[in-house]
């Protein structure tokens, strides 16, 4: 039994990694654009990758265990590895050299995406901070000497401006 199957499902899977790095790459520029309808709209774009590539990842699995089964092998996990250590010589570089493109482009995803994730982090420190200088504690805002009156404006809500004026 022949490991084109598995080649063919590595490769797709590759490609879809690859599409994925580019997609977290213009994330990276739209999340320092502070694009928001830009960002909506990639998000989907990556969720569509994502169904993809589990679709893919279930049908590698399945080819794979095709392969170990034709081959007279049974295991309760099928592995890749285990499909690489039976094929042939010519299937085994191919498989090998599939899998190690796979890897890299993960590894090339993951950090992207931990540089996005910095990002975004840092994006809503800065909306904090802004918020809190917009807002600031009422307490700061004593415009009554007397007890009473700072009681009340403790109690009154975190608007700036009275309502009553």
């Amino acid at each position: 039994m022949s490991a084109q199957m598995i080649i063919q499902a590595l490769n797709n899977m590759t490609k879809l990694h690859r599409s994925m790095v580019a997609l977290a790459k213009q994330k990276t520029e739209i999340i320092k654009k502070g694009d928001i309808n830009s960002l909506q709209n990639l998000l989907k774009e990556e969720n569509k990758h994502i169904q993809a590539i589990q679709r893919l990842e279930m049908g590698l699995k399945n080819e794979t265990t095709l392969f170990l089964q034709k081959n007279r092998i049974e295991m309760e996990q099928p592995s890749l590895s285990a499909a690489i250590e039976i094929a042939n010589e010519l299937e085994k570089e191919a498989l090998l050299q599939g899998k190690q493109e796979l890897e890299n482009n993960i590894k090339e995803l993951s950090i992207q995406n931990q540089l996005n994730q910095q990002l975004l982090e840092q994006s809503l420190q800065f909306v904090n901070i802004s918020l809190d200088l917009l807002q600031p504690d009422i307490d700061s805002y004593n415009y009554d000497r007397s007890e009473n009156g700072a009681q009340e404006n403790r109690q009154q809500s975190r608007s700036l401006f009275d309502s009553k004026a």
